[in-house]
């Protein structure tokens, strides 16, 4: 079940202190406040209301003047100039049939991939390595496992994988990714555990796992749940998809990269 973002909890309260203002009910002047002051008065409102969430980018929508677009840590919303507002949810084009929030978010990620720590995933190649796969995944998740076998049947692909426990599903998750992380040969640790059902390793002491970092990117692609697979194009898919489906999406991001050479000469 997808968790409540700050924004959630914070509109039931937001709705009881819209009802219990008072004062003037005199109409107040409309002021048009160009692109820079907009912005500047979201993230100072984001900031006072909630002071620890990161907010990632704020830009205005062209086709849709008096709304902007909001990319936090937690979720994409989108406000008025004066800050006051906060809408959330999906925003459609009706004309094109496109969501533009689905839309920005994979840029976003798209964006965000060219910059991953690759060094604290654990990397897998088989075949050629052409084809990249991102995976977010926890070792005690169950569809997790599912997905590995799917991994498994696949060829010329590069899998780089970012253990992310969830210790409030999964308690012991942390202290095997550890182990895992630590083991001499955390691929074959990795692979072992998850699709051959091996022993994990015994953890080393000594060695320091990239928890931080795993749990920066966690929070930046707001992986929600695992086990969920990135694409190079900022497609990103929750839930252990099989061979067919990463196959498809393989397909999809292929015919587009062709197209966009193509459009190029």
């Amino acid at each position: 079940m997808k968790r409540a973002t700050r924004f959630a909890l914070f509109a039931g309260v937001a709705a009881l202190l819209g009802a219990c203002q008072s004062g003037s009910t005199t109409p107040q002047a409309t002021v048009t406040l160009s692109p820079e002051k907009s912005i500047e008065n979201i993230k100072t409102a984001l900031h006072k209301n909630f002071p620890t969430m990161e907010v990632q980018s704020v830009t205005a929508i062209e086709g849709f003047p008096g709304i902007f677009e909001v990319q936090t840590d937690e979720d994409t919303v989108y406000m008025d100039p004066s800050a006051k507002y906060v809408l959330i949810g999906q925003l459609l084009d009706i004309k094109s049939r496109t969501n533009l929030t689905e839309k920005a978010q994979q840029k976003q990620v798209e964006q965000a991939m060219k910059k991953l720590p690759y060094e604290s995933a654990i990397k897998e190649v088989r075949g050629n390595g052409k084809r990249t796969l991102i995976l977010f995944s926890d070792p005690d998740c169950p569809f997790c496992r599912k997905v590995e076998q799917s991994i498994q049947e696949l060829d010329n692909v590069t899998v780089y994988t970012f253990l992310t426990p969830l210790p409030e599903l999964h308690p012991d998750s942390p202290r095997k990714s550890r182990a895992i992380w630590c083991a001499e040969d955390r691929l074959k640790a990795w692979t072992g555990y998850m699709r051959q059902n091996d022993p994990l390793p015994t953890l080393n002491p000594l060695c320091k796992a990239p928890e931080d970092v795993w749990s920066k990117l966690q929070k930046k692609f707001k992986v929600r749940a695992t086990p969920t697979l990135l694409f190079m194009n900022g497609k990103i898919v929750p839930g252990a998809l099989d061979k067919e489906g990463i196959e498809k999406i393989f397909e999809e991001l292929e015919t587009k990269t062709k197209e966009k050479k193509a459009d190029a000469k």
